[in-house]
């Protein structure tokens, strides 16, 4: 079955990367914690161009704004993988200092 919308190819996006997610077993590494960051840049780069996501208007620097579901599915399936390997009690434990 074809998609026919961005919700829905998102969706899609999503559910092949929470796939490849359960593959693995759940061991925090700093490369996580690198993907989480950049990809909180780039959906923060998204958000303060000042091309209101119109690509004529658009630098060579600036992302495109049809990016920005795979962005936010990228911060989704790393938040769940820090989740998963134990990091937010690791971030909660120092909280509570």
């Amino acid at each position: 079955m074809a998609k026919h919308n961005i919700k829905e190819l998102d969706a899609g996006q999503l559910e092949l990367m929470w796939n490849f997610l359960k593959f693995g077993e759940a061991k925090l590494e700093l490369r996580d914690i690198k993907d989480l960051e950049k990809n909180l840049n780039n959906i923060r780069q998204l958000m303060v161009q000042k091309t209101g996501g119109q690509p004529q208007y658009a630098n060579a620097s600036d992302l495109l704004i049809d990016d920005l579901g795979t962005y936010i599915n990228f911060v989704v399936i790393a938040a769940m993988r820090i989740h998963l390997a134990g990091g937010l009690d690791v971030l909660r434990e120092h909280c509570e200092v």
